[in-house]
């Protein structure tokens, strides 16, 4: 190994591994990046090596990178996303055994969320599941196993799977052949769950404390859910105190969380006999479309409980619903009816036109934008489809479109969570980028499109994260597919 100093080498080294990442040599490129010796860790040299062993599914590799990343200095921000990348390659053990041999581990908040998820990608492990759960118990001062009480509220139960035509997966020229095989493998495994879906349910929590993050402990220290912020514990009921009430608390600032994860575990107070008096505690901080959301949806201020402070709450309803709670879709229809309701009553009002055929833009997207989207776009104009950029226009004319649109085509991003509120005869068609690592939440608007029964199809493009964040469509190619399709 070559010891390497000078900065300017350092920078000619990961230009070549960015080279190599391109032409798919990852083997040269993991060689290239551990050749030389540095006085300090280098983050792009560091991730291209663990994306380079990821990639080639190479747990010796991996192991051999362990000793690295455990001994990252406290609070450097790389330790968490390299962990939770090697977890997401499907690597759990090496990503538990990093977790559980990292000094001062539980110092930091993340520890308890990616112990947890540890749990999960161990289940079959006794022995690591034990050492993870214990220390998991230590981190949240036993409040990971307090389960809730059985709630006298009731989750609309799943209904019989709604069976709509087979997702088509369609690569465009060069794509990894390993990539279809995933996506075609996990849509197998969720049409399965589906079958035998998980139903969503109700647990109550007495006198405990949410905080703006959504973040739920006791009074005396016990954490019951960590979202990896910090807890001031002595802050306890300084945001007031609430009797009966559920959190959509949002954690991140993204619209696909709050849709698709928060909204529809407030099915329950749209059934008949809910309980009027169940507030919804929501982040003070949070963004202007969850007011609107919850407004659509006929929530007014006297159901909302902004939280800054922490807030002690009597009796906390805890919904839990995940995809398999959503199924067969009837028992979501009366909450989201009411929101398509109020967005096209707003439409009608203010008189817009909702075409048949549309596009969700991100060429204002910050991350995983297309290089050649301008392009994509005047030819698909050209082609009779109309282009939106819905971060100009409100929240009610973006679900009105969504609704009334018979064809919608998009690159993957949050503008693709509307599909929730669209009609049943819609066909959509996803632009997505893809990497190793990336399945699980790359693969969601497939997993809704099933859920509801829609027409769905998958533009599949490589993406190659460890040299650029951006990605490109191929044109030409994906245009004649368009055309072939000839849809309406």
């Amino acid at each position: 190994m070559d010891r390497v100093e000078n900065a300017a080498a350092i920078d000619r080294i990961i230009e070549s591994c960015r080279a190599l990442c391109l032409d798919v040599r990852w083997h040269d490129v993991y060689a290239l990046a551990t050749s030389v010796e540095l006085e300090e860790v280098n983050p792009a040299l560091l991730r291209m090596k663990v994306t380079a062993a990821c990639t080639l599914n190479d747990k010796t590799l991996l192991a051999a990178l362990a000793p690295e990343i455990i001994d990252l200095p406290d609070g450097h921000a790389l330790f968490y996303p390299l962990v939770g990348q090697i977890q997401r390659s499907g690597h759990g053990d090496i990503g538990a055994d990093m977790l559980l041999a990292r000094a001062n581990a539980a110092a930091d908040p993340r520890y308890a969320v990616f112990l947890r998820r540890a749990i999960s990608l161990n289940r079959g492990d006794e022995a690591r599941t034990a050492t993870l759960e214990a220390a998991l118990n230590a981190a949240t001062n036993g409040g990971w196993d307090m389960k809730g009480e059985p709630s006298s509220h009731h989750f609309p139960a799943p209904l019989p799977a709604l069976m709509g035509p087979p997702v088509q997966i369609v690569p465009a020229p060069g794509v990894d052949r390993r990539h279809i095989d995933r996506l075609t493998g996990d849509t197998a495994k969720f049409l399965a769950r589906m079958q035998k879906p998980a139903p969503g349910y109700i647990v109550e929590y007495a006198n405990v404390v949410v905080d703006r993050h959504g973040q739920i402990w006791t009074p005396d220290g016990k954490v019951i859910v960590s979202l990896g912020k910090p807890i001031d514990f002595t802050e306890a009921g300084a945001g007031g105190h609430v009797a009966v009430a559920t959190s959509v608390v949002a954690h991140t600032k993204g619209i696909y969380h709050f849709m698709v994860d928060h909204l529809p575990r407030l099915a329950f107070l749209f059934q008949q006999g809910a309980d009027p008096d169940v507030k919804l505690l929501t982040n003070a901080g949070g963004k202007a479309f969850e007011g609107a959301l919850l407004g659509l949806a006929g929530f007014g201020p006297d159901r909302l409980v902004a939280v800054d402070k922490p807030v002690l709450v009597e009796r906390l309803l805890k919904v839990v619903c995940g995809f398999e709670g959503m199924t067969g879709w009837s028992h979501m229809v009366p909450m989201f009816q009411t929101i398509v309701d109020a967005a096209l009553a707003e439409a009608a009002r203010h008189q817009v036109e909702l075409p048949p055929r549309i596009y969700i833009s991100r060429a204002a997207a910050v991350r995983r934008s297309m290089r050649n989207e301008e392009a994509l776009e005047q030819a698909l104009a050209a082609r009779g489809v109309r282009i939106y950029r819905f971060e100009d226009i409100p929240l009610w004319h973006q679900i009105a479109l969504v609704n009334s649109a018979r064809l919608i085509v998009a690159p993957h991003g949050a503008g693709l969570a509307h599909m929730l509120m669209a009609s049943a005869d819609v066909k959509i068609i996803e632009l997505l980028p893809i990497a190793m690592g990336t399945y699980l939440l790359r693969w969601n608007y497939a997993r809704l499109a099933i859920l509801r029964g829609f027409e769905y199809r998958a533009w599949v493009e490589e993406q190659y994260l460890a040299v650029q964040d951006d990605w490109s469509i191929t044109l030409d190619e994906f245009l004649a597919y368009y055309d072939r399709l000839a849809l309406d």
